[in-house]
């Protein structure tokens, strides 16, 4: 497409204020479930002596509070933002989090004379709530996007969507640590609390989407209609193919990044305190791949464009994997991390361009939870590949591979081979725009 289009685009985009009250309602809700996790999970671990196995079991258990809502209630969140006005959803959600937020300060002002196990049940129970909250954001966001946002702009929007969201992941978490000792817990809960009445009044601008059911039938058929929405994610074979790709995806890298302290000691040499350094480069190279999916599908095409990305992946993992020189394993984590940033910001326009807008959030609603299974399941098999390799090395060809190799070239073929059999035709383009 010419650059004067490109341009046409964003400009249109940029006037489009219901999006832009969107996304920055969107920005300032993840700030606050950003700040949230890093502050609940410190607040829990912060009430157990360190160095015991309490606040071993305190992180897990926090871990599981908010990975586990993805998985159960995921599915379900779809169905009822395909049935419900799409933006009162998305504020439903928000005085839900805001008001579990507030709860938790008036329990840190107040609950020091209670028994020690009624706080750390409430916030457990917090998080459980304000995760399970959660999952209508996505749904709910792509249905509103879909529907103010114009097929030519979609790709574009998404990519501002993605990196600001991986701009506010690198900056917020580190942020934290110093509001919750700064200010104590009461205040960052309040703050968070905040975030989300702010979202609110952003979202309040959006126009409204209305679903398919009134308020009174919400649990009516609630199973059929989640079938429904399964049946129509893998009748449709972009929509298949895409979600079949978010799966392996997760399956590949989750595992990696929970052994990433190993790859900078085995494979870098480094010490673990620059262990920052070697996330840093991922998240950063992430974010320039989102920012230049748009640009480089209208150069090449989004069909081109995607399976550059796919194949990308796979290859930057195989070259970390096949070397040990820090320079050639830091380019291969890059090309993994532009690339995994590039393939983000095609998932919405795919579903946006080839799923009917009336199941579009119980299969949007979808992402979530397959990324979750993928993710538990990689850090399984990591854990039991690593472990039964042990420092053992092993000889192929002539070739010694220690551990880390073997894990990373495993990934990048078993991502490859993912993007022959379902990747290849993988495509957003704006011929299909379902109704």
């Amino acid at each position: 497409m010419p650059v004067d289009k490109e341009q046409e685009h964003r400009h249109s985009l940029r006037r489009n204020t219901a999006f832009r009250h969107l996304f920055i309602g969107g920005a300032i809700s993840t700030v606050g479930d950003l700040l949230f996790d890093v502050t609940a999970l410190l607040w829990l671990t912060s009430r157990f002596p360190a160095g015991g196995t309490s606040i071993v079991v305190a992180g897990a258990v926090a871990a599981a509070a908010t990975m586990l809502p993805s998985l159960v209630f995921g599915p379900i969140a779809g169905a009822v933002v395909d049935r419900l006005p799409r933006r009162a959803c998305l504020l439903a959600s928000n005085a839900i989090q805001g008001g579990c937020m507030v709860g938790l300060a008036v329990i840190a002002m107040v609950g020091g004379s209670w028994p020690a196990t009624v706080p750390d049940i409430c916030l457990v129970a917090g998080l459980l709530i304000t995760n399970i909250a959660s999952q209508v954001t996505t749904p709910a966001r792509m249905v509103l996007t879909a529907t103010i946002v114009p097929p030519a702009s979609r790709d574009i929007a998404s990519s501002v969507t993605i990196s600001t969201l991986m701009t506010l992941s690198i900056v917020v978490p580190p942020l934290g640590a110093p509001l919750y000792v700064l200010a104590g817990q009461e205040a960052a809960m309040l703050l968070n609390a905040a975030s989300f009445a702010v979202s609110s009044w952003c979202f309040l601008r959006v126009p409204e989407v209305c679903g398919t059911a009134a308020p009174e039938h919400l649990t009516a058929g609630l199973l059929r209609s989640m079938r429904a929405g399964l049946a129509t994610a893998t009748r449709i074979v972009m929509v298949r193919r895409l979600l079949l790709l978010v799966f392996f995806a997760a399956l590949c890298l989750s595992g990696l990044n929970s052994q990433m302290v190993l790859l900078c000691r085995e494979m870098l040499g480094w010490d673990s305190e620059r262990l920052g350094v070697l996330f840093g480069l991922v998240a950063a190279s992430s974010l320039v791949g989102s920012i230049a999916a748009p640009v480089l599908a209208r150069t090449v095409g989004p069909r081109v464009m995607a399976a550059a990305a796919l194949t990308g992946v796979g290859a930057g993992l195989i070259f970390s994997g096949v070397t040990t020189h820090t320079g050639m394993v830091l380019t291969g984590l890059a090309t993994v991390g532009a690339s995994s940033g590039a393939f983000n910001v095609a998932v919405g326009p795919v579903l946006m361009n080839h799923c009917p807008r009336d199941s579009l959030g119980r299969v949007s609603a979808l992402l979530r939870p397959l990324d979750s299974l993928g993710s538990l399941i990689s850090i399984g098999l990591t854990g039991v590949l690593l472990t039964t390799l042990g420092e053992h090395r092993i000889i192929i060809g002539g070739w010694e591979w220690g551990r880390m190799s073997v894990l990373l070239i495993a990934s990048g073929v078993l991502f490859i081979g993912t993007t022959v059999v379902v990747g290849r035709q993988l495509d957003y383009s704006t011929h299909s725009d379902p109704s």
